[in-house]
């Protein structure tokens, strides 16, 4: 259990040390960055720690099963031993779980400051208008983070990553955001953010 923990911690590690150049060239803050991307690191690293053991565990039946003395393999015991090499791909479904609500929390606590999150500090929004109709209570949970996000300056495919969607449905979201408030450019929903 020990060594699971181990090595699901060894290829998060990896994971984020790619990660973190990507965030820099990208003019991200790092940190807030790392955090939203964390569930998924974790998922991807048990998933390779996972498959990586059950490879091994095949090895060993091959070794137990090309032997002259051919050990009986009962089913049960192969199924247990399955089972057990499955544990890190378990743990991280669990630490998923448990992280993808609090970086969710603290995405939402970090984004309403655009300081705080801007890949680039936008104060190009003067002179916006939005012709009077701008209303963004008229726009969903999850239009209304596509739309905050946007108007910080991150790209689509940024937007997607974040939020775990796809960037054809962050460019829905948009669409949607810019019909809804009467609005045609992304330098108009700057202004309302």
């Amino acid at each position: 259990m020990i060594l699971d923990l181990l090595l699901l911690l060894l290829g998060m590690l990896v994971l984020v040390l790619f990660a973190v150049p990507r965030a820099v060239r990208a003019k991200e803050k790092t940190l807030a960055f790392l955090l939203c991307a964390l569930p998924s690191y974790v998922l991807a690293s048990g998933g390779f720690v996972t498959v990586v053991k059950l490879l091994v565990l095949l090895r060993v039946f091959e070794d137990i099963l090309s032997s002259p003395a051919q050990e009986a393999l009962q089913v049960s015991v192969v199924l247990l031993r399955i089972l057990v090499n499955m544990r890190p791909l378990l743990i991280s479904i669990m630490l998923y779980l448990i992280l993808r609500p609090l970086t969710k929390s603290v995405l939402g606590k970090i984004a309403p400051n655009a300081e705080a999150v801007s890949p680039s500090n936008r104060s190009d929004s003067a002179g916006v208008s939005c012709n009077g109709t701008c209303d963004i209570s008229l726009l969903s949970r999850r239009e209304t983070e596509v739309a905050r996000l946007d108007s910080f300056g991150y790209t689509n495919a940024q937007i997607a990553e974040l939020l775990y969607i796809s960037v054809a449905t962050v460019k829905r979201h948009l669409a949607t955001v810019f019909e809804k408030l009467n609005i045609s450019s992304r330098k108009e929903l700057s202004g309302l953010f």
